[in-house]
């Protein structure tokens, strides 16, 4: 399902619910925020005058990165999206990984997470939050 909005209805994700942090529910709100945040970047994508691929990133052990964009030129722009709102190291594997296969290909790699503040993570990731994009 693509609605967002529906969705958290039909799953009864409601704020207090989604406070009392029980894994179950954290897990789909999880993937609530993930559909979210991919669809809103494709309507974004959707604007561009030059032809985009649109995919993700995902390895045989399980390591993923949700939206990859590659552009016609080849130059790769890597999103992950995080309900939480802090960043751990194992957060950034599947953008790390990413850029050991891409090399100087991936452009950019950002995090997109529910915390508040912007910073930079290794050096080249951008740790952004969310409201961010649309606030």
């Amino acid at each position: 399902m693509t609605d967002s909005g529906v969705m958290a209805w039909l799953l009864n994700l409601t704020p207090q619910k989604i406070a009392q942090a029980a894994p179950a529910t954290l897990t789909e709100y999880g993937h609530l925020l993930e559909t979210f945040a991919v669809g809103e970047m494709l309507r974004q994508v959707s604007w561009s005058e030059a032809p985009v691929a649109v995919g993700y990133f995902r390895t045989e052990a399980g390591e993923e990165v949700d939206l990859v964009l590659e552009r016609d030129d080849g130059k790769v722009v890597a999103f992950e999206i995080k309900a939480g709102t802090r960043i751990s190291g194992a957060d950034l594997r599947g953008l790390r990984l990413l850029k050991d296969r891409l090399g100087s290909r991936l452009q950019e790699a950002v995090v997109l997470y529910t915390g508040e503040h912007a910073y930079r993570c290794d050096g080249w990731i951008p740790i952004v939050p969310l409201s961010r994009l649309w606030g």
